[in-house]
């Protein structure tokens, strides 16, 4: 196994007393992100229900109608919702924690887990879990009747978050731990500056280290470098509708949109009508990326051509000219480009514009890009996408790299 122990990272936590309780999304969240849900709840609150889209990790776990615990994960696409909504069935005491965890495999996110509950005092052992792939990450949440109880990690673990609702609610524990070699956690105990005896909940789990949201890929940086671009180019906010980076950005797609909704064969109308105007970036095919060594061992160039699929609704009445719809697409694809003459190039920016320069403000980078070529224009075949509406597809390719254009 040659992958390193997942990272985990600090998110959103907080109490709450409702039966429905909205939860930020966490600062600094990328695609591909794991995303684990922290719910522990008091008495009347039980199932707890994540929104759609996240797994259980175990099922939900209730003591003695004196607390429940639930733990869901999800990988994060390129536009989250700003919130998570969970309900219960009833108002009571919450505590909640959504933090991120990068390098996770996604065949086997949960390696393993295990559980155990009952009434005792503390110090008590985290629930010991046997892996047989190294470089896991395990995750031990501790969460018990009665606060405030100060929740320390047990020995070897680190402390992700100790927290406590009102006097006399809940209190919760989370530790990680990054496991070098395949074998147990280890069984060590949970502590508390009050160790009096409570209803508990103790749960570990070990997450598997893999592919996602590592460090992107000589393959994938292009396209994720192309997307940051054209979210910032006026005309595509324009087409959009969108006057910041983060809502251009979440109307710009990675190789497809996410399949129709109910397992349908075809988007439905109203699902192509909250779609639209969106872009699709994608490698192309058969030659969009290659990596060449150039003279001594260990230098190397790497060039590509990433295709942009810009998709929006045909305006009303333009059906009948194709001569409108030239010129339509045209204007709008000449001005996504670069800057045309009649506006000011400090504010309005193209792919070329950007091409190789950096968003000083936020710190991201642009692609540089040697040339884009607008290949082509179609309308919409009904026979080919029925009832989906009337619309325009536009297609660009983006050369970056010597060579990058066929």
């Amino acid at each position: 196994m040659t992958w390193k122990t997942p990272t985990v990272h600090a998110g959103t936590n907080g109490t709450a007393v409702t039966a429905s309780v909205a939860i930020a999304k966490p600062a600094g969240v990328a695609i591909g992100d794991l995303l684990v849900l922290v719910v522990a709840t008091e008495a009347a609150a039980v199932d707890i229900t994540p929104p759609a889209g996240w797994t259980a990790v175990v099922a939900e776990i209730t003591q003695d109608a004196k607390i429940n615990l639930a733990v869901f994960t999800r990988f994060a696409t390129h536009a989250e919702p700003a919130t998570y909504t969970i309900t219960c069935d009833a108002a009571d005491h919450s505590l909640y924690n959504l933090f991120i965890v990068r390098g996770v495999d996604p065949w086997d996110v949960i390696h393993v887990s295990d559980a155990a509950q009952g009434d005792a005092v503390l110090p008590r052992p985290e629930p010991e879990v046997v892996t047989t792939v190294p470089n896991c990450l395990a995750v031990g949440v501790l969460a018990y009747d009665g606060s405030p109880r100060v929740i320390a990690a047990p020995a070897g673990w680190t402390i992700l978050a100790s927290a406590d609702g009102p006097a006399g609610s809940i209190s919760t524990g989370i530790a990680t731990k990054a496991m070098a070699v395949a074998g147990s956690s280890g069984g060590a105990n949970w502590t508390a500056g009050d160790a009096s005896a409570g209803d508990y909940i103790a749960l570990t789990f070990a997450i598997t280290p893999g592919v996602m949201a590592r460090a992107y890929s000589i393959l994938y940086t292009p396209q994720q470098l192309l997307a940051k671009t054209l979210a910032d180019c006026s005309e595509f906010r324009n087409l959009v509708g969108a006057t910041t980076h983060a809502a251009a950005f979440a109307r710009i797609w990675h190789e497809s949109l996410p399949p129709p909704a109910a397992g349908a064969r075809n988007y439905s109308l109203a699902e192509m009508n909250a779609y639209r105007p969106y872009a699709i970036v994608f490698t192309r095919d058969p030659d969009g990326a290659a990596t060449t060594r150039i003279g001594s061992p260990g230098a190397w160039t790497d060039r590509g051509a990433l295709w942009i699929r810009l998709v929006f609704d045909m305006p009303a009445g333009m059906d009948e000219s194709p001569v409108l719809l030239d010129h339509l697409v045209k204007q709008l694809v000449g001005r996504l480009e670069r800057c045309p003459s009649d506006e000011t190039y400090a504010t309005f920016k193209g792919l070329m514009d950007l091409a190789g320069t950096t968003n000083e403000t936020d710190g991201y980078s642009y692609l540089a890009a040697d040339s884009v070529v607008f290949k082509a224009w179609s309308l919409s075949n009904p026979a080919d996408f029925p009832g989906q509406g009337d619309f325009i597809v536009a297609t660009l390719e983006v050369a970056w790299g010597e060579g990058g254009a066929a």
